[in-house]
């Protein structure tokens, strides 16, 4: 007889053999709906969890959560599907490990796992998200993905970062993995500390921007992209671009970033875009290197590198770009800031380019030079090859000191009374961005001012909710209001006292403010964000008696155009600028002792652009002479 020890020994043991290997079809999953057997599985305990085959494929109606310290192995042949009809909410995703530890999920012979792309983008079905992801990977430490097919989603295939408790996940894995149909990403990095993703295919991202293959793009200061390698990865037909790496902000860590034998084909917007914004008073700090890789691409700009503000540094070793069937320029270097371009090695790179167009496309850097980029670049041209003269194209690019000391009058409201009795309504102007729309107001007379949002950009759906705040003219708050999904909104109110009224509002897809009142127009003491079509619109401003030069700072986002002309007070041109992209400064002179006037300032351009006025222009903006405000010591 056994001994009472020997038997909870082997009842243990079988406990133990259990907990070791445990099938999804052990919990006897629905045809239809395979949700509660699959997550069952997951939450037994158990250290390895089979996805075994079954003569129906696994659909899934709820979010799937991965647990730690477990296997998990889709068996060959397997397909996990999202249901038709489900995943319908903005930030609904499949399969989420947020906060473990030592979890593997893999597969054998890459079985599918599948969302329902198209679904989601139908306006009729769903509301626009760029959010529906695949699989989410959020404070986490050491995890392994591999050996998947994962496809169509409504927001990225892959998505990688911390969590409320953790800025960054740890030591993730990404192998033998293909990525492919998503809407917004392949694979949307946010912050990871140790990271490495080879032998994978991103292919066909196509929805909504950024449509990259992989986007490195950190939200946050306390976020960061410390120890990352990228190899042996295809990155095809992805129509937002490749490689994305860049951050609008400073962060926790410089960047660290590997790419390595890597292939780039054929997709449509660029190949590899770099961007270390950081923000107006922080570079951003890193390294990105780039070895052994090789592009080919047809349409646009290959390789963009844009604001390299010092503290970050791009070094491309033994890279290939076949540009030769391509439409456009090899390299694009741009920058809003009035930081130097530094930091750009080449190396040893090698470039097929077509004749028809120039290897280099810059735009206007505005006060910013460009140092010379380091390393060498052989061009080849049907043929015949040559080195590129880096330290020539630089001389090109020197900057514009007058930009360097642009200034603006600070934005001051006292004593601004209308020049007329009665106001324009007709304001065409679409702004965007930050903004304060000021409107004189006379005491106990009730005014009008209507708000509309001419053009809706869905991704910024939820902006149709914009605080307004309406202040005084020293800054105290009188009201504050908000658009709920209106499209358009009236709002009444009744000064207490005669003087110029501020709306202050931020909303990124663009604003109209209308009022019939005199005296109104916009504070262009920083930069007054428009959002273009390709037409003119007018608007005015005062010329103070005496000054003899006028100088305007004129910005066109990248690959969006502005075009400028400058009219006198008797209506003749006195300076333009050409329809392109960059910071500039329109320019004007005038006899001495010129009158106080008010001048005309005619723009066009092509979404994104902004002026400023620089100083001593009093700098306010009309819509129409009717609407401009009479600044002390200037008569109409």
């Amino acid at each position: 007889m056994r001994s009472l020890g020997t038997i909870l020994l082997l009842c243990l043991m079988a406990t133990k053999a259990f907990a070791l290997s445990v099938k999804v079809s052990d919990w006897h999953p629905s045809r239809c709906d395979a949700t509660d057997a699959f997550q069952a599985a997951l939450d037994s305990g158990a250290d390895e969890v089979l996805v075994d085959l079954l003569p129906f494929d696994y659909v899934l109606r709820r979010t799937i959560r991965f647990r730690g310290n477990q296997r998990v192995l889709f068996e060959k042949g397997v397909c996990v599907r999202a249901g038709e009809g489900a995943f319908h909410g903005v930030q609904d995703v499949l399969m989420v490990a947020d906060g473990v530890s030592n979890l593997v999920i893999c597969g054998e012979g890459m079985p599918l796992i599948q969302m329902n792309k198209s679904e989601y983008q139908d306006a009729t079905k769903c509301r626009h998200s760029e959010h529906r992801h695949l699989l989410v990977i959020v404070g986490c430490e050491n995890v392994t993905v591999r050996g998947l097919r994962l496809a169509s989603s409504g927001g990225s295939g892959i998505y990688i970062s911390g969590n409320k408790e953790k800025p960054a996940s740890k030591e993730i894995l990404i192998e033998d993995v293909v990525s492919e149909g998503h809407h917004r990403e392949a694979c949307f990095v946010v912050s990871v500390e140790g990271l490495t993703i080879r032998r994978c295919r991103f292919v066909g991202t196509k929805g909504w921007p950024t449509q990259l293959g992989i986007d490195l793009e950190p939200n946050t200061t306390r976020e960061m992209l410390v120890g990352i390698l990228l190899e042996d990865i295809c990155f095809e037909n992805n129509v937002g671009g490749g490689l994305g790496i860049g951050a609008n902000h400073a962060l926790a860590k410089p960047i660290s970033c590997t790419v390595r034998n890597c292939s780039f084909i054929d997709n449509e917007k660029s190949a590899i875009l770099v961007w270390p914004w950081g923000d107006e008073n922080h570079t951003l700090h890193g390294e990105v290197n780039f070895e052994k890789c090789v592009i080919r691409q047809k349409r646009n700009i290959p390789i963009q590198l844009t604001a390299f503000r010092g503290g970050f540094q791009v070094h491309f070793r033994e890279c290939l770009l076949d540009n030769s069937k391509g439409n456009a320029s090899a390299f694009r270097l741009s920058t809003d800031f009035a930081d130097d371009m530094t930091g750009i090695d080449l190396g040893d790179f090698r470039v097929l380019q077509n004749e028809a167009h120039p290897v280099f496309q810059i735009g206007q850097l505005g006060a910013a030079s460009l140092e010379a980029p380091t390393g060498h670049l052989t061009v080849e041209v049907n043929g015949e090859e040559s080195q590129f003269d880096l330290e020539a194209l630089a001389r090109e690019h020197r900057g514009n000191p007058a930009l360097r000391s642009f200034v603006t009058l600070p934005c001051n409201l006292e004593g601004l009374i209308p020049v007329s009795s009665k106001g324009s309504p007709d304001d065409s102007l679409r702004v965007r961005g930050s903004h304060r729309f000021l409107l004189y107001g006379k005491g106990g007379e009730e005014m009008e001012v209507l708000f509309t949002i001419p053009v809706l950009m869905p991704t910024w759906e939820k902006n149709l909710r914009v605080p307004i705040f309406l202040r005084d003219s020293k800054g105290n708050l009188v009201d504050s209001f908000q658009m709920n999904g209106e499209r358009s909104l009236p709002y009444r109110f009744t000064p207490q006292a005669d003087g110029v009224y501020q709306f202050v509002f931020e909303n990124w897809n663009s604003m109209n403010v209308r009022s019939a009142a005199p005296g109104q127009g916009y504070d262009a003491s920083r930069r007054l964000g428009l959002l273009g079509d390709g037409k003119w619109r007018s608007m005015y401003f005062w010329v103070p008696a005496g000054l003899e030069e006028i100088a305007i700072e004129v910005w066109g986002d990248v690959e969006e155009p502005v075009q400028a002309k400058l009219f006198d007070a008797e209506g003749r041109l006195a300076g333009e600028l050409e329809y392109e992209f960059g910071t500039r400064l329109l320019m004007a002179r005038r006899s001495a002792g010129g009158a106080e006037e008010l001048w005309r300032l005619d723009i066009r351009g092509f979404q994104d652009h902004a002026i400023r006025l620089g100083r001593p222009l009093p700098p306010f903006i009309f819509t129409s002479r009717e609407n401009a405000l009479r600044i002390p010591n200037v008569q109409k």
